[in-house]
């Protein structure tokens, strides 16, 4: 099944008819098969319901994945090219019939939602499938995660989307707080930080040891003296410099993916493209992306489509800055 599932995302990639299906096509032509390859029996109207009506809330979402007659999955579909917006009204829906997994989907984009957990709609979405910008197994891997039949109907799928919920909160609060940990530190010279200074210090000048006041002095000089890293702007604007800590290779190739991606390509083609042009293979480049400076894929796309790629490659390169390229 996944490589019946793996071929269907190739093949919907490379038809370019789709941007112009309606929903009903968009449900036939992609929606559907991609459950029946999950497993789901798309022929079974108990176990794959269409239009199915809630008396509470009087109204329908497009599809309920029911086990032993109960609701395990709501799916709200749009056609292809149709904007995913507001999600409060299927959370609502799934949260009220205590559904646990809700999917608002146009056959291309895929938005996994927890629609019982707290917060606002956007709060309880812990993951993204974009059939058009991710790798192939990667997208196969978390449909059969998230929504194949066998893990939805065992309890694991919702094991999975708790732990995939979790790992994005973490790496978020992570990411938000690295640089006012590190203002901190420079600001607010630690103790750990001034001693380790004086020992080292003591240790290249043969015995002589300064004392705190002259570490936390030259410490709040330095940091003074840092440029302060590019605001949030446009990806197009990177320009590179010294070597940094990951080396200037690592960096010229994700630079060349964002500015492929800046052009209008979507990921994949901009690591097909960068990978040809430099004669290396497609993979390297993905590695260079994410876990080379420690993100996956989805994370990755988000950063360039919210425009905060500069931010986050400053934190980990420190030679490039956002002049324009001539």
């Amino acid at each position: 099944m996944s490589e019946k599932l793996k071929a269907l995302i190739e093949k919907v990639r490379n038809n370019t008819t789709i941007y112009s299906w309606s929903e009903s096509k968009t449900k036939q032509g992609i929606i559907e098969p991609i459950l029946r390859y999950l497993g789901w029996d798309t022929s079974d109207v108990e176990e794959v319901c269409l239009e199915y009506y809630i008396p509470d809330r009087r109204d329908k979402v497009d599809y309920s994945l029911r086990s032993n007659g109960e609701d395990k999955v709501f799916i709200e579909a749009k056609k292809v090219g149709d904007k995913l917006q507001d999600k409060t009204q299927l959370c609502d829906y799934a949260n009220h019939k205590d559904v646990k997994l809700a999917v608002f989907t146009n056959g291309i984009s895929w938005e996994f939602f927890l629609p019982r957990e707290d917060g606002k709609w956007e709060q309880r979405e812990f993951y993204t499938i974009h059939i058009c910008q991710q790798d192939s197994d990667d997208i196969v891997s978390k449909f059969f995660a998230f929504l194949g039949k066998d893990n939805v109907t065992s309890g694991e799928a919702i094991k999975n989307a708790k732990m995939t919920h979790e790992g994005q909160k973490r790496s978020k609060d992570i990411l938000k707080n690295l640089p006012i940990a590190w203002n901190k530190i420079i600001c607010e010279p630690d103790v750990l930080l001034v001693e380790l200074m004086k020992d080292t210090v003591e240790k290249l000048c043969g015995g002589y040891k300064p004392d705190d006041e002259q570490i936390k002095k030259f410490i709040r000089e330095k940091n003074s003296s840092q440029p302060k890293p590019p605001p949030q702007g446009k990806i197009k604007c990177i320009k590179l410099s010294q070597p940094s800590k990951y080396g200037r290779k690592t960096l010229e190739q994700i630079l060349m993916v964002i500015r492929h991606m800046a052009s209008g390509k979507n990921y994949t083609t901009a690591c097909k493209e960068t990978a040809k042009s430099l004669g290396v293979e497609e993979s390297t480049i993905r590695d260079k992306c994410t876990s080379r400076i420690g993100i996956n894929t989805e994370e990755f796309i988000n950063l360039v489509k919210e425009d905060t790629i500069t931010n986050f490659l400053s934190q980990r390169f420190s030679d490039f800055n956002n002049e324009p390229i001539q």
